[in-house]
């Protein structure tokens, strides 16, 4: 993985001329969630009583399940019961509530639901990707480039 900053890694080349693949895959956002689900948020799997998959967004404690962040979502997010577009594989930008450092590690914040923390250290089955970006975030939240890959 690259440990330089990136401004728009979507469909960049690597030293091999592979084009980057981003897997998307949508999902219904859950229809009891009053809060939309914005850009860069992680989502957890679920099965509603129909039988049908949904995901909601994840908490602030540390979750294997998380399987990817909310993109392209309508300004002021997906609203609960709308379909979402979710990355399961690839290149996105995800929501952090910590400071990042390119190279580093992606788990669940334990601060903002839906958010991701910056670690240094690889945890198999919480680990969620790879950092692309750093970033200093000194307050709040803010989206960075990452590399989603669940590992």
């Amino acid at each position: 993985m690259p440990l330089d900053q990136i401004t728009n890694p979507t469909g960049l080349q690597g030293d091999y001329g592979i084009t980057t693949s981003i897997h998307t895959h949508d999902f219904l956002f859950n229809p009891g969630d009053p809060n939309p689900l914005l850009n860069g948020q992680g989502v957890i799997p679920s099965i509603d009583a129909n039988g049908f998959a949904r995901v909601t967004r994840s908490g602030t404690t540390a979750d294997n399940r998380i399987i990817g962040v909310a993109v392209n979502a309508p300004t002021g997010g997906y609203p609960g019961g709308f379909v979402c577009s979710i990355v399961v594989d690839g290149v996105a930008q995800a929501l952090f509530s910590t400071s990042t450092t390119a190279g580093h590690y992606m788990t669940a914040a334990n601060t903002v639901a839906g958010a991701f923390a910056d670690t240094a250290t690889f945890t198999a089955g919480s680990t969620i990707g790879q950092i692309l970006q750093t970033v200093t975030i000194s307050s709040g939240t803010a989206l960075v480039w990452v590399y989603i890959h669940k590992m």
